[in-house]
């Protein structure tokens, strides 16, 4: 009666202990599949997050360099250079941040990994 109500062939030991096995193993290796798949997800997440925050930095390094280029030409005005300075100095404290604030999932953020920043002119 229960193997009609519930449409299975083995719904317990008694009714076949060794295909009871069978779908306990598989049912631990769906489990663990499934696992493996949400745990390959997570992890490309991860790197989604901390490629975009790479992107960012990049982004900041050219223009740090186009600003590096601009002092160093000598064609600029010293308040230009200054300014130059002074919006590469935020944008170094820029880097710092996102360093600092890029997380994943609430945790491993960036500055787990060791590295410094020293900038200037």
């Amino acid at each position: 009666m229960e193997r009609l109500s519930s449409g299975k062939r083995i719904n317990g030991a008694k009714d076949d202990a060794a295909g009871m096995s069978v779908v306990s193993k598989m049912k631990a290796q769906i489990t663990s599949l499934n696992q493996a798949v949400r745990n390959a997800n997570d992890g490309i997440s991860m790197i989604s997050t901390y490629d975009g925050a790479a992107d960012e930095i990049q982004d900041i390094l050219i223009r740090m360099r186009e600003l590096a280029t601009l002092a160093a030409s000598g064609t600029y005005t010293s308040d230009d250079v200054s300014n130059a300075n002074l919006e590469y100095v935020q944008l170094v404290n820029e880097i710092t941040r996102i360093q600092e604030q890029t997380k994943f999932n609430g945790t491993l953020d960036i500055s787990q990994a060791e590295s410094t920043v020293n900038a200037s002119f």
